[in-house]
């Protein structure tokens, strides 16, 4: 009994039947012909009897693909110079990596690039990611990528680049600056009483680390017992560091360790300008009695010390 191959379909005529030439020879020949390499068709005419490993070229759309049993699907073949479609649910592998994503890679060291972009002519990558998900932008042409952002530690995001943002920042948890526009912020955690001394003294708990060659606005809240002794206090900072300060009762001071002095008063704001030199250091609020006394002074918990850098 005659019978047919398994792809191609072509005739077998049983040894005793009389050859076909039209049937058993043309046509066979004709369906090795259109066979032969990859089957020729448009994206409409697509062969409907198919077998594993079959591959055809669309002539309409350019693109080429092979027939997946397995999977029921086309599957297209990159083309050098072409573009390439991957039917939903199917990847593009580099590496032989195990990740599911649809574009996977998978390379030897964290650093290793991953995706660059350029333009036509350029030396350069105009932008640049790892495999680590490190991010990098440039110019193009010949310099070097000079924009960056990367993972620097867990849950953190860093750039050691400018950043400008033309709406708004909206911040949910702490906001953290260490330049120009850092505050410093610490309060009195318990009161401090101090008697029989005019001699101002750091306080344990008012002071805040400044940087070098930098300007602060600085504001200090007091509020304080008086035994009879009154309050004196000043400010001591950095090496070479001046400060302008003034309290709330007019009273103007030029330097950073000149007094001002309360007989009767307890309590005051002061505010200042702080500026460095090359040196940097803490700055402390330090005070004392006005006249000896046996009777305390007692600076109360609660009192605070503000700083923002400004230049």
């Amino acid at each position: 009994m005659s019978d047919t191959t398994t792809r191609l379909a072509l005739y077998k005529p049983e040894p005793s039947e009389d050859v076909n030439v039209e049937t058993d020879l043309n046509a066979n020949l004709d369906a090795l012909d259109l066979n032969m390499g990859f089957r020729i068709c448009t994206s409409s005419t697509r062969p409907s009897v198919k077998w594993d490993g079959m591959a055809i070229r669309e002539t309409d759309t350019g693109k080429c693909y092979v027939w997946f049993a397995s999977s029921t699907t086309w599957t297209e073949v990159l083309l050098g110079g072409g573009s390439i479609d991957l039917p939903a649910g199917e990847q593009f592998n580099v590496g032989g990596t195990t990740s599911t994503a649809s574009f996977a890679a998978i390379n030897t060291a964290a650093a290793t690039d991953l995706l660059t972009g350029r333009v036509t002519g350029d030396t350069q990558n105009r932008f640049l990611v790892e495999t680590d998900g490190g991010l990098f932008w440039g110019a193009g042409g010949g310099s070097a990528p000079d924009v960056t952002l990367y993972r620097s530690a867990a849950n953190t995001l860093r750039t050691a680049d400018s950043f400008v943002v033309d709406l708004d920042v909206t911040v949910s948890g702490d906001l953290t600056v260490a330049g120009i526009g850092k505050d410093i912020f610490v309060t009195k955690s318990a009161l401090t009483s101090r008697a029989s001394n005019v001699t101002p003294a750091n306080d344990t708990h008012l002071l805040a680390s400044v940087a070098a060659n930098a300007t602060y606005l600085v504001t200090v809240i007091l509020a304080w017992t008086n035994g009879g002794g009154g309050m004196r206090c000043d400010f001591a900072g950095p090496a070479s560091a001046t400060m302008v300060w003034n309290d709330n009762d007019g009273v103007g001071v030029g330097a950073i360790g000149t007094d001002v002095i309360f007989s009767a008063t307890t309590g005051t704001t002061l505010n200042g300008t702080l500026v460095t030199s090359g040196t940097a250091g803490t700055l402390n609020f330090r005070w004392a009695q006005n006249t000896t006394n046996v009777a305390n002074t007692t600076l109360l918990a609660g009192c605070s010390m503000y700083l923002r850098r400004v230049a």
